[in-house]
């Protein structure tokens, strides 16, 4: 069980807890988090969480007429879709207010506030705009109320609270690895993941001086729900698996159950049936098959072996398939090809490789070649590492090893 929020969005939540449920105890003032409730009859209230405080950058984006719950003006800067919020100033104004919907000449847009209720103003001309992202928008003590109200639902429906956060998709509030770590990890969570920064590799020995990556666990490296066309078909999962674990990435799939039977997703049928064929495939295969709580203690709380071998042997290949322009014959788990012709060629070598099944990668030619990539190796040990190959050929032969560390400031090594 993982919390997705009670109704797939972080600016608000539809509760039929009472209304005191929100209140510091023995007062009638809602807890820090809460920014105040719209009651909605029938026993429904819509629980308003509070947003940060506005700073506003030294240059409005632009100025705009305000008639009613719309706007008109030149909003060509502001991308729908991660800009969601806009700072208008003015008189009787001076609030953040959220679009919901903008015109596709974007000269025209529609506001609600914060909380997504109906706003209706007088006319007012000339007034300043400041557009603003998704992120950094949400308290502390918001997310946590999110979280809270998860937690009472469990318990309401006796069902094992959840220790994992995923953030729902959708124009609202996102929320950082630090915010999460913040927030929910006094409340007992474990894991969780969100986007719009650069998410955890999922991998051993992974830089993490704030602690935080356990709440980057972001999921889809994988497609289970989609059709074959759109990347889901069984080989194509197999080899993104297969190539992952083998560099000792944790791979994690994707599904909406609500979305299911709608193109490009399959049929529940179908999804079912898929899923199981990946589970007896992984168990066929000893691949270990774990709870986001599981892989994020693993990977964030435990000490991996540090003399551990981290490349990948070359008799593994539990797949048979590689998308173009790779070797679609099967190549060793983990392995790229190179280029056309000018690429390395796996093989039994006849006279006894040390590695594993006597495999090997030769030249193609009887001159310069590139051998093979192995891009983005995970578990490499923080410090020195020892790097050791066996090579066979005359005594003028060369062999170049280049170590790429991608996003440092030497990011090629040979």
């Amino acid at each position: 069980v993982m919390d997705h929020t009670p109704n797939h969005r972080t600016n608000y939540f539809i509760t039929s807890f009472p209304v005191d449920t929100f209140y510091i105890k023995n007062t009638t003032t809602f807890f820090p988090g809460v920014d105040h409730i719209v009651e909605l009859g029938s026993g429904k209230r819509k629980v308003c969480v509070k947003f940060n405080d506005i700073i506003l950058p030294p240059q409005e984006d632009g100025t705009c007429e305000v008639i009613g719950d719309s706007i008109f003006g030149n909003f060509n800067s502001i991308d729908f879709e991660t800009e969601p919020y806009i700072y208008l100033s003015g008189p009787g104004l001076d609030t953040l207010f959220f679009i919901s919907g903008i015109s596709e000449d974007k000269q025209k847009a529609k506001i609600k506030d914060l909380w997504e209720e109906e706003i209706n103003f007088e006319e007012k001309d000339d007034v300043g705009f400041y557009k603003f992202p998704r992120n950094l928008r949400l308290t502390i003590d918001a997310i946590q109320e999110l979280a809270k109200e998860m937690q009472r639902l469990a318990v309401q429906y006796n069902i094992t609270r959840p220790y994992t956060w995923i953030q729902p998709g959708g124009r609202h509030p996102i929320i950082s690895m630090a915010e999460l770590s913040a927030a929910l990890v006094p409340l007992g969570y474990t894991a969780g993941a969100s986007f719009g920064e650069v998410q955890s590799l999922k991998v051993f020995n992974e830089y993490d001086p704030n602690d935080v990556k356990k709440f980057g666990i972001q999921w889809e490296d994988f497609n289970e729900d989609k059709t074959d066309s759109k990347g889901g078909s069984l080989t194509n999962i197999k080899n993104k698996i297969a190539d992952g674990i083998a560099k000792h990435k944790v791979m994690i799939g994707h599904n909406h159950f609500y979305d299911l039977g709608v193109s490009p997703y399959v049929p529940k049928t179908e999804y079912f049936t898929k899923v199981d064929s990946i589970l007896k495939w992984c168990n066929l295969n000893n691949i270990s098959i774990k709870t986001y709580n599981e892989w994020a203690n693993i990977l964030y709380e435990q000490t991996p072996d540090p003399y551990e071998n981290v490349f990948p042997p070359l008799n593994v290949n539990i797949d048979t398939y590689a998308p173009a322009p790779y070797n679609t014959s099967g190549i060793p788990d983990g392995y790229e090809q190179r280029y056309g012709n000018d690429q390395g060629k796996w093989e039994i070598d006849p006279l006894g490789s040390p590695s594993p099944g006597n495999y090997c990668y030769n030249k193609d030619f009887n001159n310069w070649a590139r051998i093979f990539l192995l891009p983005n190796l995970g578990g490499v040990e923080k410090g020195e590492n020892e790097f050791e190959i066996w090579t066979k050929g005359g005594q003028d032969d060369r062999i170049e090893v280049i170590f790429s560390f991608p996003n440092t400031t030497n990011s090629n090594q040979v």
